[in-house]
C-alpha cells in the first residue's frame, strides 16, 4: 500500500470515528418528544400560576378547567385532552389529576404512561434555574412504587440521570408538583 493510500484510509477512519461519536451524543440526549414535553411543562406551569395568582389557592383546578379556560399552550389542546411531546398530561392533585380542594396551595402536572427512556430523560432534564423556583417535588409512580425527588431529600432536584434510571420502569407517571 502506498503512503498516499495509507493517509487516505487513516483520514477516512478518523472521519468515521468522529461521525460515530457525534451520532452517539445525539442519540444519547433527550428525544424531541421529551424536549417538547419539558418546554410544555415550563409554559403550562407558568400559565396556571399566572391564572391563579390573585386567588387564595388552586381550588377547583383540574384538567377539565385547564381545557375549558384554555390555561395551557394552544398546541397542547387536542381532542378535549392535554397532549405533549410524550403523550397525555393531567392537571390537578396527584397522578390522576383529581380536582383540587379548597385551601390547597399546590397543583400537579402529570405526564402519563411514559416509557423508560422518556421517564429518565424528563425527570433528569436540566431546566434553567428560574423554572425550579415554584417546583416543590417530582414523583415517579410505577410498578416499583413511588420515588420522590425533592429539595434536600434522599433524591435531590435537579435529578441525576443515574438516580432516575433506578426509579423508572417500563410504564411511568411522572408528577411535577408546584406551589
Amino acid at each position: 500500500m502506498t503512503k498516499a493510500r495509507r493517509i487516505k484510509y487513516s483520514f477516512l477512519a478518523v472521519c468515521a470515528l468522529i461521525f460515530l461519536v457525534i451520532l452517539g451524543v445525539i442519540l444519547s440526549g433527550p428525544s424531541k418528544g421529551v424536549k417538547v414535553a419539558a418546554s410544555d411543562l415550563k409554559e403550562l406551569s407558568t400559565m396556571i400560576r399566572s391564572h391563579y395568582q390573585n386567588r387564595p389557592g388552586y381550588w377547583g383546578l383540574n384538567t377539565d378547567v385547564v381545557l375549558i379556560n384554555k390555561i395551557a399552550p394552544l398546541k397542547m389542546l387536542k381532542d378535549a385532552k392535554l397532549i405533549s411531546g410524550t403523550g397525555r398530561v393531567m392537571i390537578g392533585s396527584g397522578a390522576n389529576g383529581e380536582i383540587i380542594m379548597p385551601g390547597e396551595k399546590t397543583f400537579d402536572v402529570t405526564f402519563k404512561d411514559l416509557n423508560f427512556k422518556d421517564c429518565v430523560d424528563l425527570v433528569s432534564f436540566k431546566f434553567k434555574e428560574e423554572h425550579y423556583l415554584g417546583l416543590m417535588n417530582i414523583k415517579i409512580v410505577n410498578d416499583k412504587g413511588e420515588t420522590l425527588f425533592d429539595w434536600g431529600g434522599e433524591n435531590n432536584i435537579p435529578a441525576e440521570k443515574a438516580t432516575a434510571k433506578e426509579a423508572c420502569s417500563d410504564k411511568n407517571d411522572v408528577v411535577w408538583s408546584y406551589e
